[in-house]
């Protein structure tokens, strides 16, 4: 939101402040003008009036969460709307229809990102596969470089027991040890952790699993929730472009600096890894010493395949985003909806003793085994994807999408809280059962656009099968090594989704396996 009383001290504080946004909105007002002289004859989607500078912003209901508002207008302006925040035309999907429209049939005008603050200072010189356009040279392959030489299923293969033995587990002792010393632990925190630690020991490798988190780790981990915090706020300068340099919230200051903490983190973290490689044996390197983690791969790139420093840090940046919080919700949402649904959660309980026992772990080719673990994982997906709002697609030229002009430059938002709600497609859309899959052809690919938790086409997530390996292993070895109960004091919020900061949820709960299964490592 913006900090009004900030802007107020600047107001009273700077005479120039005045004349600055006087000749911001007369600027706005001639070009709005303008825009009406030659688009009088264009077939605009529906939205809310649109006012000079400000746009729709007078008329969207704050208050619940973005998706939740636009699901909301859409049952008044329909499954395309086009709404004008500040002097940005945002363009919102909430069918599985226009969702087609815009991700398959038209995906090459509208694979691109649209222009940030956020985007200039995170995608370290325009280098991170998540914010560059895919009409670049260098986003095709680095796409190539992600499906092929990191997150095949043969690397995803490699990777299994260091997934396992290295946070898993570890997270699971952790736990038990709260549990043992005060009878609950703060579940969405010890989950939110997994999510950051996996993902940094995925690309760092087996030094990143000590109990003794290094100060490397630790001070990358802290710099890089910094700029998730950043990445979520509503920044004023992205709506009223004229007054960027303003910096009214002191948001571009703080992501400057933060940018310059991130590059020291990674390139330190780089360093330690070439020097370890340079103490590779010969025998060590034939037995795939560099396929042990991402940045050991990474390093070992040759030819028109290696890449720079920016490169690099654009790559684990990418990585940290997308893993973190796509394992931390996934593992976390599973949980907290079997906690709400007993039923569900005994028969997952019942599914684990009979496949797999409890005389020893479960193990990631398990998976197929257990139809159940895998069918509460796709429910827990429609309901709580990664992002119930897909990063904005982007178009560098104006176009035509199912009779309607869509605007150069336009935010493209794709709600997938409204698909995956939408009655046409899912019997009672609201509740939570897994067994809408048995028999089901649905799967997290994309190719039913009313279910597409991942993204699609060119954009479509290139780290779909770690993602999904990661989510369907960690609920089964979690539920199958302790029986979670909810403490007494707790509740799970029915109406949580897309809540940013969400009440501690306490849990308690027993150990189900051997104690010897998580102290063995």
């Amino acid at each position: 939101m913006v900090e009004f009383a900030e802007f107020d001290r600047l107001w009273r504080t700077w005479p120039w402040l005045p004349i600055t946004m006087a000749m911001a909105i007369v600027t706005t007002i001639a070009m709005v003008t303008h825009r009406k002289r030659t688009k009088i004859s264009l077939n605009f989607p529906p939205g809310p009036p649109k006012w000079p500078v400000v746009g729709c912003l007078p008329h969207l209901p704050f208050g619940p969460p973005p998706e939740v508002m636009f699901a909301k207008l859409a049952e008044k302006y329909g499954e395309l709307m086009l709404l004008w925040m500040g002097t940005r035309p945002y363009v919102v999907v909430s069918s599985a229809r226009m969702a087609m429209a815009f991700l398959k049939t038209h995906d090459p005008e509208f694979a691109n990102r649209p222009v940030s603050v956020v985007r200039d200072y995170v995608s370290f010189k325009g280098n991170s596969i998540i914010s560059m356009s895919a009409s670049d040279p260098l986003y095709q392959r680095l796409r190539r470089v992600f499906i092929v030489e990191l997150l095949s299923p043969k690397k995803i293969a490699a990777a299994r027991e260091l997934r396992k033995e290295q946070k898993m587990l570890k997270m699971l002792q952790a736990i038990r040890g709260e549990l043992d010393a005060s009878d609950r632990v703060d579940f969405r925190k010890a989950v939110s952790t997994l999510g950051l630690n996996l993902s940094v020991c995925m690309i760092f490798g087996r030094h990143c699993g000590g109990k003794v988190v290094p100060k490397e780790i630790e001070t990358l981990m802290f710099t890089f929730k910094k700029a998730v915090k950043l990445i979520q706020r509503i920044n004023i300068s992205d709506l009223l472009p004229s007054i960027r340099w303003l910096d009214i919230q002191g948001i571009e200051a703080e992501l400057r600096d933060v940018e310059i903490q991130l590059r020291k983190c990674i390139m330190v973290l780089i360093e330690q890894k070439r020097l370890e490689m340079s103490s590779w044996s010969s025998s060590e390197i034939e037995s795939g010493a560099n396929e042990r983690d991402i940045m050991s791969k990474l390093l070992s790139l040759e030819g028109e395949d290696r890449l720079n420093d920016d490169q690099q840090m654009g790559v684990v940046f990418a990585l940290l985003i997308a893993g973190s919080d796509s394992i931390s919700k996934g593992i976390g949402k599973a949980i907290e909806e079997l906690l709400k649904h007993p039923l569900f959660h005994k028969r997952a309980l019942d599914e684990l003793d009979e496949v797999v026992g409890r005389k020893r772990l479960v193990e990631e080719l398990d998976i197929v085994r257990l139809p159940l673990i895998q069918n509460i994982i796709k429910e827990t997906l429609r309901l709580h994807p990664p992002a119930q709002l897909l990063i904005p697609h982007g178009n560098l030229e104006p176009c035509e999408v199912a009779g309607f002009h869509i605007p150069a430059r336009s935010s493209v938002l794709i709600n997938l809280y409204a698909l995956s709600r939408d009655p046409l497609f899912w019997d009672s859309p609201l509740e939570f059962f897994p067994d809408r899959f048995i028999g089901s052809n649905l799967t997290v690919l994309g190719n039913d656009f009313h279910y597409i938790p991942f993204g699609y086409g060119k954009r479509g997530c290139p780290g779909l099968n770690l993602g999904m390996t990661t989510l369907q292993y960690g609920l089964a070895l979690c539920l199958q090594c302790i029986d979670w109960r909810l403490s007494a004091s707790s509740t799970v919020s029915e109406t949580s989704v897309g809540s940013k900061d969400l009440p501690d949820l306490f849990v308690d709960g027993e150990l189900r396996v051997d104690p010897r299964l998580l102290d063995s490592l």
